[in-house]
C-alpha cells in the first residue's frame, strides 16, 4: 500500500465522522428496507398459509373471499419486497 492510501480521509472510506446526521439517515433507511423485506415476507407467505385453514363445508362466497384476500397479500407483500431491494 502507498502512503497516499494510508492517509486518505476516513470520509472517502464511506464514513464521515464530520456528519452524524448522514449516519442517522443511513441507519434509518437500513432499518426501513428491513421492516419493509420482512413485512413484505411475512404478507407473502400469508397469502399461502390463509388456504391451509379449514373452512366450513367450501362455502363460495367464503372461498372467493379468501381468493380476494390472499391475492391482495401478495399483492402487497411482493411490492414491499421489491421496494425494499430498490431502496
Amino acid at each position: 500500500m502507498s502512503a497516499q492510501n494510508m492517509s486518505a480521509p476516513i470520509s472517502s472510506q464511506g464514513f464521515d465522522a464530520s456528519n452524524p446526521s448522514q449516519d442517522v439517515t443511513q441507519l434509518r433507511g437500513l432499518l426501513a428496507r428491513v421492516i419493509l423485506a420482512v413485512v413484505g415476507g411475512a404478507l407473502a407467505t400469508s397469502a399461502f398459509g390463509i388456504w391451509l385453514v379449514p373452512s366450513a363445508h367450501g362455502e363460495s362466497g367464503l372461498m372467493l373471499m379468501k381468493l380476494g384476500v390472499s391475492l391482495f397479500m401478495l399483492l402487497v407483500g411482493l411490492c414491499l419486497l421489491v421496494i425494499s431491494k430498490e431502496s
